[in-house]
């Protein structure tokens, strides 16, 4: 049975057998030489692997307000609804953002519209785009869920 998380060592990794391969066979490999351990976590687990899984987790944890790290920069007339700015972020005068994720040194340029963005780090927004349902990264933007819309570039 496995739940959702492990930690394996370098050797271990690099003894991996192929995708697409079963894990049992290493587990008990592991468990033979006594090198295997359990914990029991208490509390919440959600999977966060995807980009659009980890702006769903973030929005939820906000559950509707609006914070920024103390060593990010907003500009005049932010909002953030339901949305987070990282440490080392910058957001531009009158930007609005709808339940986005802005990650740790990424941009947002002035009188942009967000909503159910991820901005990942090293990412900039351009001054006046608006976006909907779009991972944001510095190589260019793709889609959160097929609702994408663009009009403006980033870089």
């Amino acid at each position: 049975l496995f739940t959702g998380f492990q930690l394996l060592g370098a050797q271990i990794v690099a003894s991996l057998p192929a995708p697409p391969a079963e894990m049992a066979p290493v587990w008990e490999e592991m468990r033979r030489h006594g090198r295997l351990r359990g914990a029991v976590v208490t509390g919440e687990w959600r999977e966060a692997g995807d980009p659009a899984a980890y702006r769903a987790l973030v929005v939820e944890l906000l559950a509707g307000t609006g914070r920024a790290h103390p060593e990010a920069a907003l500009g005049d007339g932010v909002r953030l609804d339901g949305s987070w700015v990282g440490a080392r972020c910058a957001v531009g005068h009158e930007s609005a953002l709808d339940a986005t994720v802005v990650i740790a040194g990424a941009e947002v340029g002035a009188g942009c519209r967000l909503a159910r963005c991820v901005v990942a780090a090293g990412a900039r927004v351009d001054d006046g785009c608006t976006l909907a349902d779009a991972l944001v990264l510095p190589s260019g933007i793709s889609r959160l869920s097929p609702r994408n819309t663009i009009n403006a570039r980033s870089r």
